[in-house]
């Protein structure tokens, strides 16, 4: 070897020189090597194996957006999916539940061959990093209510990991949004339309794609069904009062919905609260655990049925009208043709397509009087809207159509 005109023997080079010499070729080996798996992994060996894939899930409540894509995965040989199943998040407490009700659903539907626990994974769920999964789906974008060893920043070493929205983004977020360690670490991020695809490309996002939202497919095709003699009404107030999501209704009309069934006859009023709105209305002082109690107690007295559907789509099914605030339930009720009256002011964002289109479609209430009003007049045959709603339905269906299948497809060549 020549140094600086003089011939050195190799062996006589500074011990820290040889080091660094064989670290810089073990790094491009090592390199070199893993561009060598990653081509042979799609390539010859999809061919020959089914493409592993996990779906972390906490909340049952939110699985409709992910479960038409995994039951896919079940009827398609080429891929082999597990739900990995974690305890809900104690919001009031801060803290991990054991397991309860989650658990139970989930195996409820699937049976246990397909779930792997803490009792697989251990307590810590880091096990997890021994698993051979091609694909690891996340079912929120809030990753503080997950064990640590299961957040984004631990498992991208090991897996490529994918997020389809928990709800149905309807207006603009501001670009910060974005800027997360969360969605940073995402492999592929499905987008719930092509206006939030165009808005994360735009800030410079490029791990994201637009394959249809599946819930929303799944919701057009969940028809209601029958006649009953009884019009449910479906109440779905906001579990914060944050003013850039337009509030919540739930303080405003705790009370005033007590007397809904006695002014309008022939109705069935249906309570659905989010599921961190009474334990936020602990943390935050303005409800206590015992008034918690007294309220649903006194909803059951009054013939108010409080919601226990873990899929929005079983209650909606059965409903006639929904009284909401801004969520993304609009959409999946919009989609069953359900006439909708809105509680509350609107985010002050700016709506992405197709919502936009059902913003237009929607019956939007100054107070209670006029949300009353709303109910009486649709329930009379009044529905102004209905024909317009059916026409968009079409047309969103149509953007949406085959989403799971379009999902896999993705993943399959990726």
């Amino acid at each position: 070897m020549i140094i600086r005109g003089k011939n050195i023997p190799a062996y006589k080079l500074p011990a820290k020189v040889v080091e660094k010499g064989i670290s810089k070729v073990k790094e491009i080996y090592n390199h070199l090597y893993g561009e060598y798996c990653a081509q042979k992994k799609k390539g010859l060996d999809r061919a020959e194996s089914t493409i592993e894939a996990a779906f972390i899930v906490q909340l049952p409540e939110i699985w409709n957006k992910e479960q038409s894509v995994f039951e896919t995965m079940l009827r398609d040989a080429r891929f082999s999916p597990r739900l990995i199943v974690v305890p809900s998040y104690d919001f009031a407490n801060d803290r991990i539940r054991t397991y309860g009700e989650e658990l139970d659903y989930f195996t409820r539907l699937y049976g246990s061959r397909y779930i792997l626990t803490a009792k697989e994974l251990g307590e810590d769920f880091s096990g997890i990093r021994r698993q051979k999964f091609d694909y690891v789906f996340y079912q929120r974008c809030w990753e503080a209510y997950l064990p640590k060893a299961l957040r984004s920043h631990e498992l991208n070493k090991y897996f490529k990991l994918c997020y389809i929205p928990y709800c149905f983004h309807m207006f603009l977020e501001p670009r910060i949004y974005y800027k997360t360690p969360f969605f940073e670490n995402m492999y592929i991020t499905f987008a719930s339309s092509s206006g939030q695809y165009e808005a994360m490309r735009g800030y410079g996002f490029k791990r994201a794609v637009f394959m249809g939202f599946p819930s929303l497919e799944d919701s057009a095709a969940a028809k209601r069904e029958g006649t009953r003699a009884l019009k449910n009404v479906l109440w779905t107030p906001r579990w914060r009062e944050e003013d850039e999501y337009g509030g919540s209704s739930f303080f405003r009309y705790k009370e005033s919905i007590f007397e809904l069934q006695k002014r309008i006859q022939g109705i069935r009023l249906i309570f659905r609260p989010h599921p961190m709105l009474f334990e936020n209305a602990i943390k935050e002082n303005k409800m206590t655990a015992a008034e918690v109690e007294n309220y649903k107690n006194r909803c059951l007295e009054q013939g108010i049925i409080i919601d226990t559907n873990a899929n929005i789509d079983d209650t909606l099914r059965e409903t006639d009208i929904l009284l909401t605030d801004f969520s993304s339930i609009i959409m999946n009720a919009f989609m069953q043709g359900i006439p909708i009256v809105y509680l509350n002011g609107l985010p002050d964002l700016e709506p992405y397509e197709p919502f936009r289109s059902v913003m237009s479609l929607l019956y939007y209430s100054e107070n209670w009087e006029n949300a009353v009003a709303y109910v009486a007049s649709i329930l009379r045959g009044q529905d102004v809207m209905e024909e317009a709603r059916l026409k968009l339905i079409d047309r969103v269906v149509l953007e949406n159509k085959n989403s799971p299948d379009r999902i896999l497809q993705y993943l399959s060549e990726a």
